[in-house]
């Protein structure tokens, strides 16, 4: 049975300065609402009194994995519409390292910026897909095919190959306009799964990311960009093709960390 412990704002955030230190683990965030400062530390003080002796090696391994990962996924999504609802926000965390998986995630608070509370659960090694997913709404993938999305290009300095692009100007343009139709239609929901590799022997340019930018249209569907991609396209999606995306990606992260001895010791 899996192991899920429920904190306020402030006693996670007292965790985990006192646990681990440093900032928050992207993309949580943490805002006071105890306006004082000598208010807030005696308020920090009296949670970590309170919270020392509930704190048990179950609880610090999680917490440890959240930290130093081999591998981790950061879930983000909002509503176009209403970006500033903190009620559409949605901010997860899924963290896998050895033969340990947890996920937490963030519970809304006043604003996008505060938090009403987080749950971590743990989901084991290979639960880091579907315990991201489940927190995304359940939509099917888009009707409109696969759209191709126009990025920025540096000016051809060429002149027989600026003249020679004249021919395709036409088709170019029809590629531009559906791609800013695409973008233009307000999301029920936008959001980005980063999935990361936190541990290389190689420091930070050994650390590979993958990002999948995913929009949930209004009466079509899902679609998804992956990134990095010199030609994107926006995709549709099914629930399960997403999961596979995901898996194969943290697989090849994995991979990289074992084949290269790149795992944390």
């Amino acid at each position: 049975m899996s192991h899920t412990w429920e904190f306020t704002d402030v006693e996670f955030k007292v965790l985990w300065d006192r646990l681990v230190g440093g900032h928050m683990p992207r993309p949580l965030s943490f805002l006071s609402t105890t306006m004082l400062m000598y208010d807030f530390d005696q308020e920090k003080y009296d949670t970590w009194q309170r919270l020392q002796s509930e704190i048990d090696p179950a609880l610090r391994t999680a917490l440890d994995v959240l930290a130093r990962p081999d591998v981790y996924l950061r879930l983000r999504a909002w509503n176009d519409r209403e970006r500033d609802d903190a009620q559409r926000w949605v901010k997860a965390r899924a963290a896998r390292a050895g033969a340990n998986g947890y996920v937490i995630r963030q519970l809304p608070g006043a604003t996008p910026a505060h938090s009403g509370g987080f749950v971590l659960t743990d989901c084991g090694p290979h639960g880091l897909t579907e315990a991201i997913l489940d927190m995304m709404p359940k939509v099917g993938p888009g009707k409109g095919g696969v759209i191709p999305l126009v990025t920025d290009r540096q000016p051809d300095h060429d002149p027989y190959a600026a003249r020679a692009s004249m021919v395709f100007d036409e088709a170019d343009t029809g590629i531009a306009r559906r791609s800013a139709e695409f973008f233009e239609i307000p999301a029920d929901r936008t959001g980005t799964i980063n999935i990361l590799q936190n541990q290389s022997m190689f420091g930070s340019r050994g650390m590979h990311r993958d990002i999948l930018v995913w929009r949930d249209l209004p009466d079509d569907g899902r679609y998804v960009i992956e990134l990095p991609n010199e030609n994107p396209t926006a995709a549709p999606i099914s629930r399960a093709d997403l999961a596979d995306k995901v898996d194969s990606s943290i697989e090849r992260m994995m991979s990289r960390v074992e084949s290269h001895w790149e795992a944390s010791a």
